[in-house]
């Protein structure tokens, strides 16, 4: 009967210490120890993001989120180089797409989309010119860096289209990400610049002078992956299903982001 026992209590152990990915079973129960993961997501989801996550916290209190904010492209870099990252949530497909090929991630969802504007200046005096001349008149043009800033590569595939980039080269004062080029107009170091219309919103300073046709560069999508070594995989998955849920959508919504429910 000892013999019994004791093997039913050595069962019991094992089927407590087994998880998935090195988790606890227990996750969103308030007796298991906070489960931590680190996600990197796109600058221009600051705002939007912490809303969510403060939401998410409540609801899951076992996990807590740790988020920085940076340029896609920049975040893309850190997974190569091995940033103790869970998750990402990227402002366009290509970025998350290359580090799937790479196999540093997997499960591609996407979550919102946005509009890409030029902005001026709120005190700047209106132009009777139209967008396009007003951009060749201009002296100093901001748009983040096509190399690593999805938003400067959408400015940059706008202004192909209108074939007008290699001219208005000169003038262009690239930022390392879309809250950088945001400051560069509102501090009127820059005539004009390319931000996502969101990122106009928080900004007293600046103002709209156009929407820009959609047709004229790549769609605008927002995406969440999870980080392939993450030892949290399953958190990290509650988070990104967290984000179409239809309060966060809404929350996407009410800051300007167009929703995919």
């Amino acid at each position: 009967m000892k013999k019994i026992l004791l093997m039913a209590s050595l069962l019991a152990i094992l089927l407590t210490g087994c998880t998935t990915n090195g988790e606890k079973e227990s996750i969103g129960s308030p007796e298991s120890d906070p489960i931590e993961i680190h996600l990197s997501a796109a600058a221009s989801l600051k705002e939007s993001v912490e809303e969510i996550r403060r939401n998410f916290e409540k609801e899951n209190p076992s996990i807590k989120l740790t988020i920085d904010y940076a340029s896609s492209g920049q975040i893309r870099e850190r997974v190569k180089n091995g940033a103790p990252i869970d998750g990402v949530l990227f402002a366009s497909e290509q970025d998350l797409d290359a580090l799937i090929d790479e196999k540093l991630a997997k499960g591609k969802e996407k979550f919102a989309t946005n509009r890409l504007v030029l902005i001026q200046p709120k005190e700047a005096k209106g132009t009777d010119e139209d967008w396009q001349t007003a951009l060749k008149q201009a002296e100093r043009i901001a748009m983040g860096d096509p190399e690593s800033v999805p938003a400067g590569s959408y400015a940059k595939e706008t202004l192909e289209s209108l074939k007008l980039y290699d001219s208005l080269h000169d003038q262009l004062v690239f930022g390392s990400d879309v809250r950088q080029v945001l400051s560069y107009v509102a501090s009127g170091n820059a005539e004009l610049g390319f931000v996502y219309q969101t990122d106009a919103a928080i900004s007293p300073d600046v103002k709209i002078v156009q929407k820009i046709p959609e047709d004229l560069h790549t769609e605008i999508g927002y995406y969440a992956g999870i980080i392939t070594d993450s030892s949290h995989t399953k958190a990290v998955q509650t988070f990104m299903d967290q984000l179409t849920a239809a309060e966060s959508q809404q929350i996407l919504q009410d800051h300007g982001f167009q929703t995919v429910n």
